[in-house]
């Protein structure tokens, strides 16, 4: 496949008539069939940047937690809204690919298919030259970020052999990095709350969310209520990094106006390791996108929202445990 743009062909081209794709960089993504003029308006309107972003976006969604993320108007003005990462991060971010792509000591991770999701997930542009063109990576900054990885000892290959590159292995000092990585920036006593921000959900935040966070000896982050000098999104990553878990809720003015920003958090929480607690009012349990039905949700209702903060303490307690605020370890 050419790469003459830092935008494959079938991710720019969104086709009406399905309702997944498969972009050969980034991996497979999904959209609603009546979205797809506005969808096609909305990536016409990114620049290269922000096209490489939504790429490797799409690409951390599959190798992450293996599903296709809905490619709808929240994700795309999420990735034309973000700053590219940092040299440092994206050698973080790489690694992270490497090390989920080699689930035992001892595998290599670029010998089998699917190489080209490593250039996405590490936010590197196609073109270029590449050094080792069977690989099938196709960009020399894909070869620079592997050379830097070797030259910190986090990944090892024999020199000298012309398949060297497929021969590649995580090391022990790269396994040891990505846990570090994993706890890095973790407030135990922090957590996210995702939800829609209609006026009728303050009290349900008010009179349940947020108690029964505080109940299980944790603080909520609610990004509208904090206070900071940022892009909205970068503040949302920033938190999400920052928490110990997070609080999903899909709840929507309409059922056919699903929180694509909500499934877009509670996934990135995911990605990074983070617990995520799902509910939804009951009446739009049917709406839920089938990529997070599967999920255990705490489902609740506007006259019992006693009944709600107590199963939604009990389940934090459950699943994260006593937060520092009761004396727990929060761990």
């Amino acid at each position: 496949m050419a790469h003459k743009r830092a935008f494959p062909p079938d991710l720019s081209r969104p086709s009406s008539a399905w309702s997944a794709m498969v972009c050969q960089r980034a991996g497979m993504y999904s959209f609603v069939h009546p979205d797809a003029d506005d969808r096609r308006n909305l990536l016409h309107e990114l620049d290269e940047d922000a096209k490489v972003r939504l790429c490797a976006e799409i690409a951390y969604q599959n190798v992450v937690y293996n599903t296709a993320p809905l490619m709808d108007a929240g994700l795309i003005r999420g990735a034309k809204a973000r700053s590219m990462p940092t040299v440092p991060e994206r050698l973080d971010l790489a690694l992270e690919w490497l090390v989920r792509r080699s689930p035992t000591i001892g595998s290599r991770p670029l010998s089998n298919q699917g190489e080209g999701s490593f250039i996405a997930f590490s936010y590197c542009r196609p073109g270029g030259q590449s050094a080792h063109p069977a690989l099938g990576i196709g960009s020399a900054e894909a070869d620079a970020i592997l050379m830097f990885l070797e030259q910190q000892g986090l990944v090892e290959f024999p020199s000298g052999h012309e398949e060297r590159l497929r021969l590649l292995m995580v090391s022990h000092l790269g396994y040891a990095r990505y846990e570090e990585l994993r706890k890095k920036s973790v407030d135990s006593s922090r957590a996210f709350v995702a939800m829609w921000f209609g006026k009728e959900m303050d009290a349900v935040y008010n009179g349940a969310i947020r108690p029964a966070i505080e109940d299980a000896g944790y603080e909520p982050d609610l990004v509208k209520n904090v206070q900071h000098n940022r892009k909205i999104d970068d503040e949302i990553i920033a938190l999400i990094r920052r928490s110990r878990f997070v609080v999903a809720d899909f709840t929507a003015g309409k059922p056919e106006e699903p929180r694509g920003g909500v499934y877009y958090e509670a996934g990135f929480a995911y990605g990074l390791g983070r617990e995520v607690i799902f509910t939804c009012r009951r009446d739009f349990v049917e709406a839920l996108h089938f990529d997070t039905r599967q999920y255990n949700h705490i489902v609740w209702e506007e006259a019992k929202l006693p009944d709600f903060r107590e199963e939604l303490r009990h389940r934090i307690e459950a699943t994260i445990g006593p937060g520092p605020k009761t004396g727990g370890a929060g761990e």
